[in-house]
């Protein structure tokens, strides 16, 4: 038994078997790199304080897509000024991730 795991084709089987596995292996990376994106991100820009329209337009250019969202109305602030924006600003974001803004509504 001993002997014939030492067989000179027994060998050269495990050793293209185990470069199959690791090319495998390797392929499957570079792929995750290429269809995730790795490494492109964009910077969220500091939109807070500004109106909502403001905003969507600094977004835009920015290419950013955006969901707007009404936070409790509170009279300090002015109707459809930004206050909070997720993820924060100056994080770093992929293409097609959606920043989400906190917005003063107009009324109660």
């Amino acid at each position: 038994m001993l002997k014939s795991l030492f067989n000179w084709k027994v060998l050269l089987n495990l050793i293209v078997a185990i470069g199959v596995f690791v090319g495998l292996v390797w392929l499957t990376f570079r792929w995750l790199e290429y269809h995730t994106n790795h490494g492109q991100e964009i910077p969220v820009p500091n939109v807070v304080n500004k109106s909502v329209h403001e905003a969507i337009k600094i977004l835009d250019d920015a290419g950013l897509e955006y969901e707007v969202d009404s936070f409790k109305y509170d009279p300090k602030y002015r109707p459809f000024q930004v206050l909070q924006v997720y993820p924060a600003p100056g994080s770093r974001v992929k293409d097609g991730r959606a920043i989400q803004l906190k917005v003063n509504p107009r009324t109660w």
